[in-house]
Formats: structure tokens, C-alpha cells, sequence
């Protein structure tokens, strides 16, 4: 990739590595040798074409397939891994929904279900970095160097939480200045 993020060079399956011109912006012409590409053996699914008055193959593309090929390669990845994102997703929505009796809100119209899940949503964030910051201990055992460690981290937390209110009262009377007709 270039610094514009324009793509420099490609590599077929085959290993055949060719340079990458742009004759239009956001889009993408790469021609890769037809002695090379007639001997191929993944020829039959290339989706380069042979060239009418040249004799070379063309692959013509944009950034949205660039983008398509690179979700491709880090889905595969990840299945390699061994790792699925699935149950990270699912976690999560379960520690959004979980403080609610039967997984239903107690309120009812738009205005209020998006706030009541914003809300459920920064306190989970907040619990994990709670957990992040706070120190591994082997146990809870209640005694009182490990309150005084943990009081010790909430603060920053505590912090965070008092500046994050303080933002949301002058952002509401922002709103409520604006909405006052002169």
C-alpha cells in the first residue's frame, strides 16, 4: 500500500507478483504475464481476462474489493486461529442485558429503551476497565490491605465517572440554552 493507500503490487495464487496502475481514481488495472498465465494450473479460476490487442491477462479492480479480499483473509485467519468472536459478542450482549428482570426493560418508547442500553452499555465498559485497572488478587478474603489496595484503584475510576457526568450536565444545558427562544 501506498501513503494515499492506493495498492503498490499484487500476487496472484500462482505466486505471479506484477505491478498495479490507475488509470481512474479508485480504480485498479494489474496485467500480469499470458505465458505465465497459460501454463497456470488455477487458470480455470482466475478472474483475470485476456487483453483483445495485448497479449496479457487483466484483473480489473476497485477499493471495494480490496476491501472484500482483506475481510476474507482476516476471517480465515481468525478460523485458523482457533478463536471464534462469536462468544466475545455474545458476552458482551449478555452483560448489557443481564441487570434487567427476564432480559426486557422496564421502560417503554424509543427515547428511553436507547438511553436505558447507552447506559447499560458504558457501565458495562466501566466494569471492565474497573477490572482491567484493579490489581489480581487469588481471593477476595476481605482483609483490609486488599480494601485499601482496591479503594486505592477505584479512585481513577471514581474520577472518570464524576468528569464523565459533569460533561453530560453541561452538554444538557447546552441544549437547554439552545432551546430557549429569545
Amino acid at each position: 500500500m501506498s501513503a494515499a493507500g492506493a495498492p503498490v503490487d499484487i500476487t496472484c495464487p500462482n505466486g505471479q507478483k506484477t505491478s498495479i496502475q490507475s488509470k481512474k481514481p479508485g480504480r485498479f488495472i494489474a496485467h500480469f504475464d499470458i505465458n505465465l498465465c497459460e501454463a497456470c494450473p488455477l487458470r480455470d479460476q482466475c478472474p483475470s481476462k485476456p487483453l483483445k490487442r495485448d497479449p496479457k491477462q487483466a484483473l480489473y479492480f476497485d477499493f471495494h474489493r480490496i476491501e472484500i479480499a482483506r475481510r476474507r483473509q482476516r476471517i480465515d485467519a481468525e478460523r485458523r486461529s482457533g478463536r471464534n468472536p462469536r462468544a466475545a459478542v455474545e458476552s458482551t450482549v449478555r452483560s448489557i442485558k443481564h441487570p434487567f428482570r427476564q432480559g426486557k426493560l422496564p421502560v417503554r418508547g424509543l427515547f428511553r429503551v436507547t438511553s436505558m442500553m447507552l447506559a447499560s452499555a458504558m457501565m458495562c465498559n466501566v466494569r471492565r476497565i474497573h477490572r482491567c485497572v484493579t490489581p489480581k488478587t487469588p481471593e477476595r478474603t476481605g482483609s483490609p490491605a486488599s480494601a485499601v489496595a482496591t479503594a486505592s484503584f477505584e479512585t481513577p475510576i471514581l474520577l472518570f465517572l464524576r468528569q464523565l457526568w459533569t460533561g453530560f450536565c453541561l452538554l444538557d444545558a447546552r441544549s437547554v440554552c439552545m432551546s430557549v427562544p429569545n
